[in-house]
């Protein structure tokens, strides 16, 4: 039997359903400032009067939200919606943001897909100059009801069908996540509480264009579905209650993926016009189809954020990922976009799967940071490999191409990056921090190499500089594990 939410048992309420999503962020954020992403529309204008009167009903608890508009820039009246936003909003003293997004016509692929990622990235960069973690946004249960419909007629297979979560990162490897508070709730929820109190919002008429597929399904597909008889479940609610279980299936098959990646070993190399991160192909064909493609596509959109933060990720489609898993030997290249592709590579005589992003030219001038954990060889081009093994007893050794250190010593994410200019550590058995490039000067590096030796650091700093000094943090006491061994081999 099927266990559905019907309307009877949804919070009708929109002010209600925000106290309890500004609680689930106070929880884990405290009470730090918000954003609102508002289009002018009638649900986002919903959502920016509720938190007006909860602002006033709690005297100001939380700090006044920012206000984001993301103009598109492809509708004739798109200017006079960002003026009514801006309008509406200072009204009730909320302090306003207008980005600008750039999106051509006549570029490839998906219209709204496109503009979805220009939102996206615009949303993230807006947050990130004010410190801002939660972005919320308006969208309600018809609205998902319409997504999973959408991916049902595209042809996507059963998980694919998650449609929109409540909370998500706004994209992966990015601290930004989005929460739509209002996802339990109905269209007419909304509309009926503009209606009570009396507000005003933009139409976009290009909703009603049935040549659209959305608005096919929004305006005629979805409201037919949802008569149901003699009091049986809508079509609408079915289509929910099917994206509520797969979503709790891909949350799982995700969890699995993470843990596999933790105890993978993954290659990276690194040169001048390219970063190339390889999985083993066999692990891959190993693991079940769903988590080898949530393993390939984090390590793919996981280097995108590092090398180009300001892009939209890259989805791995299915049919790529089914290519380069039945590929039969090396010299297969897919595309995913320009100056990204995947590769089959031998690596040790092994057939690995590597992830190649071509770097620009602004991007060569430093070198990258790299994320790194144990078990993965970066290799860097005419500098050297570092391996990173974990293991439970020591045998430590303590010279210019290898180090050890307490599994426990390291905080946060390791990285492989160049030392700071200023930057000081407490060198190994000596008392007192010491300047970076007083120890290089010491070690007789030559100054023009010093800023582009790479390090092993932590969110604390310095733990190993190759061929010069460890961090005292690498002093190990007694013989209990797991342990670190860092080896870097330099290339001649």
């Amino acid at each position: 039997m099927d266990t559905l939410s019907t309307s009877e048992h949804l919070p009708a309420d929109p002010i209600r359903a925000l106290k309890a999503a500004l609680f689930e962020i106070s929880a884990s954020n405290g009470l730090s400032r918000l954003a609102l992403a508002v289009s002018g529309g009638r649900d986002s204008m919903v959502l920016m009067h509720a938190m007006m009167t909860i602002a006033t009903e709690t005297k100001n608890a939380h700090p006044a939200p920012l206000i984001l508009h993301v103009n598109h820039g492809l509708r004739t009246d798109a200017c006079s919606d960002a003026d009514f936003v801006e309008k509406e909003a200072k009204k009730i003293g909320f302090d306003v943001e207008v980005l600008e997004a750039q999106i051509a016509r006549s570029a490839k692929g998906s219209l709204e897909d496109r503009s979805r990622q220009a939102r996206y990235s615009l949303l993230i960069r807006a947050m990130k100059r004010q410190k801002i973690v939660y972005v919320l946004t308006a969208q309600h249960r018809d609205d998902l009801a319409e997504t999973v419909m959408l991916q049902h007629l595209r042809g996507v297979d059963l998980l694919g069908m998650g449609g929109m979560p409540k909370e998500r990162f706004l994209a992966p490897g990015a601290p930004q996540l989005v929460l739509r508070p209002f996802l339990e709730l109905r269209a007419r929820d909304l509309g009926q509480y503009a209606k009570e109190h009396g507000l005003t919002w933009r139409e976009d008429r290009s909703n009603r264009d049935l040549q659209h597929r959305r608005n096919l399904v929004r305006n005629l597909v979805l409201p037919l579905l949802a008569k149901g008889k003699n009091g049986d479940v809508s079509w609408p609610d079915r289509l929910v209650t099917l994206s509520q279980k797969v979503s709790k299936t891909n949350r799982l098959i995700a969890k699995i993926a993470i843990a596999v990646e933790e105890s993978s070993t993954f290659i990276h190399r690194e040169n001048r016009d390219s970063h190339t991160v390889a999985l083993p192909m066999e692990q891959l064909r190993s693991l079940p189809p769903q988590v080898a493609f949530h393993l390939l596509e984090r390590q793919l959109q996981g280097l995108e954020i590092r090398e180009a933060p300001n892009s939209p990720p890259t989805s791995l489609s299915p049919k790529v990922f089914a290519r380069v898993l039945t590929a039969q030997g090396t010299g297969e290249t897919l595309e995913l976009r320009r100056k990204l592709h995947l590769e089959t590579i031998e690596i040790d005589g092994a057939l690995w799967v590597g992830i190649k992003l071509a770097l620009e030219r602004k991007d060569r001038e430093e070198r990258p940071v790299i994320s790194v954990k144990p078990n993965d060889r970066i290799e860097i081009e005419d500098i050297g490999t570092l391996e990173i093994h974990l293991l439970e007893t020591a045998e430590p050794k303590h010279n210019d191409c290898e180090q050890w250190l307490p599994a426990g010593a390291t905080r946060g994410e390791l990285q492989l990056r160049c030392a700071q200019k200023g930057e000081r550590i407490t060198p190994f058995g000596m008392h007192g921090r010491k300047l970076v490039s007083d120890l290089m000067q010491e070690a007789r590096i030559p100054q023009d190499e010093r800023w582009q030796l790479y390090v092993v650091a932590d969110e604390q700093g310095i733990l190993w500089i190759p061929r010069v000094r460890a961090s005292e943090r690498c002093r190990i006491f007694g013989k209990k594990g797991p342990f670190l061994r860092l080896r870097f081999t330099h290339t001649d």
